[in-house]
């Protein structure tokens, strides 16, 4: 993956994804159980798992089993059930980008399960911090994101083909905060999105360089941008004599 350096504060980003809730069916006896997965958060890494149609955990809360993403096992960090419908949990900040599948089950019916899928990406902000920023310094970094998803019917669910406006999610524009020593952050999106990032606040830096992707993605994946500050390291004078 490249990167082009911009001079100005100012970098774009593109990042595609489906925006689609992904829902899969299982069959336990005469009942099917569905379920669907959609990314509620978008600093956080924060999906709501929720069954679909008529069906309830008539006899206990909804529980995700085990996440993975492309395949692979995720950890979670906590679940929260949020209704007898449906559960909120969370994956590491930086759980890989793809396809991410959730078994879901009623707590007290073992054998009712099923898989709730989605697919997202996400982009990792790092400040560095160059030269002596003052101990109490507070950085911000602004990461406007607007655009219709864009979703195509190969076997990835990744394409150039634009869907309806109904189905995009809409803008969102969250505001990242660094202390003095920097650090990284995160914005997780599973829709296509155009994306702007700037630095209304750089701590007094006299200087600010934001290196970002300047082209579009077109899979599932994770990106990364750095806003670079620069402060003058200052020399007290010295004396002769």
């Amino acid at each position: 993956m490249g990167t082009k350096r911009f001079a100005a504060v100012v970098a774009t980003l593109a990042i595609a994804a489906t925006g689609m809730v992904g829902v899969l069916a299982s069959t336990a006896g005469a009942q099917t159980f569905d379920a669907e997965a959609e990314l509620i958060g978008i600093t956080a890494n924060t999906w709501r798992v929720s069954l679909v149609g008529a069906i309830t955990c008539t006899n206990g809360d909804p529980v995700v089993l085990s996440v993975t993403v492309d395949g692979a096992p995720v950890q979670l960090v906590s679940q929260q059930t949020e209704s007898a419908t449906s559960v909120i949990v969370t994956l590491p900040a930086a759980a890989p980008a793809g396809l991410a599948a959730f078994v879901v089950s009623c707590a007290t019916t073992p054998g009712l399960v099923t898989t709730a899928v989605d697919e997202y990406a996400w982009v990792a902000v790092t400040k560095v911090v160059n030269g002596p920023a003052p101990a109490d310094t507070t950085f911000t970094v602004n990461v406007s994101c607007s655009g219709l998803g864009i979703f195509s019917s190969d076997s990835s669910g990744w394409g150039t083909g634009d869907v309806d406006a109904a189905q995009d999610p809409g803008p969102f524009a969250p505001d990242l905060a660094y202390p003095a020593a920097g650090g990284v952050a995160y914005v997780y999106t599973s829709g296509s999105r155009d994306c702007v990032i700037t630095e209304p606040n750089n701590g007094g830096a006299t200087s600010t360089t934001i290196d970002a992707p300047a082209d579009l993605y077109d899979a599932p994946i994770e990106y990364a941008a750095t806003v670079t500050n620069v402060f003058p390291v200052i020399v007290a004078p010295t004396f002769t004599g």
